[in-house]
């Protein structure tokens, strides 16, 4: 998974790349989760965008909304507090103390 997240973050911020690549697959041993991006963007390595558990209250909410705006492309796609979301991290170009995330909205499920 490192190789292929390295990859994105060379080519999702250049053009028509996210056009050809909206969707992104979680694969366990019995089911498979479709993903469509609907954000990316460098982040510091101490980003609250690494906080786990939140309530059902709308901090969640804000954190998404947080997501949605700080995208390096308006998606068009704008998650609730009720979806599923993923976020995906690996290292960035913008220096050692960064991060690229990716954030995915559950689109699919499907059993194998």
């Amino acid at each position: 998974m490192q190789l292929m997240l390295t990859i994105l973050v060379d080519v999702f911020p250049s053009g028509g790349f996210y056009e050809k690549n909206q969707f992104f697959n979680v694969y366990t041993a019995d089911k498979v989760y479709r993903y469509q991006i609907f954000s990316y963007y460098d982040v510091d390595e101490d980003s609250d965008i690494y906080t786990v558990g939140y309530g059902a209250d709308d901090s969640w909410q804000a954190m998404i909304d947080k997501m949605v705006a700080s995208s390096m492309k308006d998606t068009g796609i704008h998650p609730t507090k009720e979806d599923k979301v993923v976020t995906l991290s690996t290292c960035s170009k913008a220096g050692e103390t960064k991060r690229f995330v990716v954030h995915g909205v559950l689109v699919d499920v499907k059993t194998h």
